[in-house]
């Protein structure tokens, strides 16, 4: 058996109701999401009849954080992937069991570093963003000029501000963390990790990374772009309208299909790290790093929003 929480919001009220998700006869209730993805580091597995992303809550303020926010700002809802609540796996059936095992199996370095519990594990449920997209083309870029949470011990803030003062996260607020792109020519596709992503560390070896994200081997997918810039500048306008949120260690996750080069989608995911404006409000004393301007919008991200935008209007006028 697997028992979801859904949240519904009102303009007054906010109620959990806890509901059972059902499934077919003979199919698995999760299966390990190891395609489709190409950032992050928790477990993962997917709710295929459901369209869905079990996400591992290692950090309980990322399910905070998505219904902190469509509750308090609905107008961020078209940059987020569906939030359908949480979801915990306990081990009272065969069928069950069998999904926890994978689990175990497949994460066990991660279980037993973050002493998970295997027969009740909370997973927070997410849309998948790749559903339906015959040859998703995927680009996860980390936004922000710094990366640590409000939280972070003096060691985790000495690994992250390396990592960002030597990439681009520091000069331009944006770094590459993931790609998957089809190459038409090739019948294949190409790939680029996170250590790739670090060896970036100009405006222009990060410009050519999106390049290379929108030309599918022939062509550059040109159309793409004009939407692209408009949704950033969208989304630039919506973080900067929510001053005291902090979209630290988040990431921007571009989408679209090889085969059906129609749309192009873009959406913030990854919130174990960042902040709400009532938790700053009420918790900022007990922070180890506090931001600097607590009443001020993130303006590491909005950097990194910029930055984009820029290499986006470089290749747009260099065609």
């Amino acid at each position: 058996m697997v028992t979801t929480t859904t949240t519904t919001t009102t303009t007054t009220t906010t109620t959990t109701t806890t509901t059972f998700i059902e499934k077919r006869p003979n199919e698995k209730t999760i299966i390990p999401f190891t395609q489709n993805k190409v950032g992050g580091h928790v477990p993962m597995f997917r709710l295929p009849y459901h369209h869905a992303i079990c996400k591992s809550v290692t950090n309980t303020r990322e399910r905070i954080f998505y219904e902190n926010i469509l509750s308090h700002h609905p107008e961020c809802i078209p940059f987020l992937p569906t939030y359908m609540g949480s979801i915990r796996l306990n081990n009272h059936n065969n069928r069950s069991s069998d999904c926890l095992l994978l689990l175990q199996q497949q994460h066990i370095d991660f279980i037993n570093k973050q002493n998970v519990v295997v027969d009740d594990t909370e997973y927070i449920i997410l849309e998948d963003l790749t559903q339906n997209k015959r040859k998703p083309c995927m680009l996860d870029l980390k936004m922000g000029t710094r990366q640590h949470g409000v939280y972070a011990s003096c060691t985790k803030i000495a690994s992250q501000s390396s990592k960002c003062e030597n990439s681009t996260s520091r000069q331009l607020g944006v770094r590459l963390c993931g790609m998957q792109v089809f190459k038409t020519n090739h019948r294949r596709f190409e790939y680029q990790d996170k250590y790739a992503g670090r060896r970036l560390t100009t405006q222009r070896s990060f410009q050519d990374a999106l390049f290379h994200f929108l030309h599918d081997g022939t062509t550059l997918l040109i159309d793409f772009i004009p939407i692209l810039i408009e949704k950033l500048y969208q989304l630039y306008h919506l973080i900067e309208s929510l001053p005291g949120y902090r979209f630290y260690g988040s990431s921007l996750f571009i989408v679209y299909d090889a085969e059906d080069q129609d749309t192009i989608d873009v959406r913030l995911i990854d919130f174990a790290r960042c902040v709400t404006r009532l938790e700053l409000r009420e918790n900022i004393q007990k922070m180890t790093c506090p931001p600097s301007s607590p009443k001020d919008p993130d303006h590491g991200f909005l950097i990194g929003l910029q930055s984009i935008i820029q290499a986006l209007e470089n290749i747009l006028t260099a065609q």
